[in-house]
């Protein structure tokens, strides 16, 4: 199985956008879409989780190793509009506590919006506040 992976940078910030199950076959798809958008200079992205049904800890190691690697480069990773599963799977790991979480691609993009306007970071860590 595959993921369906898109891409859309004509904003700041780049959203990529999966579609499918993370999981053991599928985080290295994710990893490359990833790393890739990273080697090209984006520091600030948002992962659109809208499509996915489901996400392993194989997916939310990519995740981290994302999101560690953006924030040493001084970005920050968001992740928007998490199915209820997805969701569940980042509290229970507890990896909801390190991303800036979103209820959608659009209120991730405003936050980022906001936050760069005002010269802080987005997605640095603390709770939003947006999605419990």
């Amino acid at each position: 199985m595959t993921l369906a992976i898109t891409v859309d940078d004509r904003q700041a910030p780049t959203v990529l956008s999966v579609g499918g199950d993370i999981d053991l076959n599928t985080a290295p798809e994710l990893l490359q879409a990833l790393t890739a958008l990273v080697d090209d200079g984006r520091r600030a992205l948002v992962v659109d989780l809208t499509g996915v049904g489901f996400c392993d800890s194989s997916g939310l190691s990519v995740l981290v190793r994302v999101r560690n690697r953006v924030t040493e480069l001084g970005g920050t990773v968001m992740l928007a509009a998490a199915t209820p599963i997805v969701q569940r799977v980042l509290e229970v790991s507890g990896l909801d506590e390190i991303f800036g979480r979103y209820p959608s691609v659009e209120a991730a993009r405003a936050a980022a919006a906001e936050e760069s306007a005002d010269g802080s970071v987005v997605g640095d860590g603390r709770r939003t506040g947006l999605v419990e």
